[in-house]
C-alpha cells in the first residue's frame, strides 16, 4: 500500500474558508482545486436524502474530509449561502454508516488537487499556482500522489490594457493605410489562443481587407512575450481578445509616436 509522502501528515482535514473547500496539512492551509462531493457516485440509498442545496454550484457549499491512516472521511457538509445558511447531520443521509462524527467515502474514486504552491494569476477567475499537488483515492483509500510543476507559467505584461492599447497602435503602419473618413471607426476584433499545440490569431472581422491584416501583424508581434499558463502540469487553455481600432484619432496620436 502506497503511504502518504513526509508532508503529509497523518491526518488531513478538509475546513472551509470564504466558501472554498480548503485542505489542512499539517499547519498549511491547502486549497482543493477538485470538488470530491460528486453526488453521481453516492450510493442510491442516499441520494435522496441529501439536501437541495447539494444541487447548486460547488462553492455554494462546503465539504469537510478526514484522511485518517489511508482512509478518506467526509466530516461536514454546510451550505455556504448568505440566506440559507447550515449544516447537515450526516446520520440524516447516511444513518448508521456514520462512526465517530464521520463517513468512509468508500463512493469516492479520483483525485483531491490541492494547491502547495505560490498563486501566480488567476485565468476566468480560477487561480493558477505553480505547483499542485493530487492525492489518489480508490473506493475511498489513499493510493498515491502526484505533484505538478505549472513554473513554466509565464504572465505577459501586455495583458495589462494601459501597455496593450498603446502598443498596438503605436506599431500600426499609419502611413501605409487609406485615408480615413468613415464614422465610426474601423474596429478590428482578434483574439490571442493558447492551447496544447501552440498559440494563433483568430481574426473576427474584416478578413481579406487591408484593416484585418494589419492588425493580424500588429497582434502577431505581441506572441514571443504571451501569456502561457500551466495547471497540472500542462498548457491551460485559455483566449484573450483584442480590439485594434483604426480611426483619425488614433492615427493622429500614435503616428507620431513611431
Amino acid at each position: 500500500m502506497p503511504r502518504i509522502t513526509w508532508f503529509l501528515v497523518a491526518l488531513l482535514f478538509v475546513q472551509i474558508v470564504n466558501g472554498q473547500h480548503v485542505l489542512v496539512v499539517g499547519e498549511d492551509s491547502l486549497r482543493i482545486k477538485t470538488n470530491p462531493f460528486i453526488l453521481r457516485n453516492v450510493p442510491d440509498s442516499v441520494q435522496n436524502k441529501l439536501p437541495c442545496w447539494l444541487d447548486c454550484y460547488p462553492n455554494d457549499y462546503a465539504s469537510h474530509w478526514l484522511v485518517d491512516g489511508e482512509c478518506l472521511y467526509l466530516t461536514a457538509l454546510t451550505s455556504c449561502s448568505e440566506k440559507n445558511r447550515q449544516r447537515m447531520p450526516l446520520a440524516q443521509a447516511f444513518g448508521d454508516r456514520v462512526e465517530n462524527n464521520r463517513v468512509l467515502a468508500d463512493w469516492f474514486a479520483g483525485e483531491l488537487v490541492t494547491a502547495t504552491g505560490t498563486l501566480v494569476h488567476a485565468v476566468y477567475e480560477e487561480p493558477v499556482y505553480d505547483v499542485e499537488t493530487a492525492y489518489r483515492f480508490e473506493k475511498g483509500r489513499f493510493v498515491g500522489q502526484t505533484v505538478y510543476d505549472n513554473s513554466k507559467t509565464c504572465v505577459s505584461a501586455y495583458e495589462n490594457p494601459k501597455l496593450l492599447i498603446p502598443f498596438i497602435h503605436s506599431q500600426i503602419q499609419w502611413e501605409q493605410l487609406p485615408e480615413l473618413d468613415t464614422e465610426p471607426p474601423i474596429r478590428v476584433m482578434l483574439s490571442i489562443t493558447t492551447n496544447k499545440q501552440g498559440q494563433r490569431i483568430r481574426l473576427f472581422n474584416y478578413e481579406g481587407t487591408v484593416w484585418g491584416n494589419e492588425a493580424i501583424r500588429v497582434v502577431s508581434l505581441l506572441l514571443p512575450y504571451w501569456s502561457v499558463y500551466y495547471r497540472q502540469g500542462e498548457v491551460l487553455g485559455h483566449a484573450y481578445n483584442i480590439p485594434v481600432v483604426f480611426s483619425e484619432e488614433n492615427r493622429i496620436k500614435y503616428a507620431t509616436d513611431r
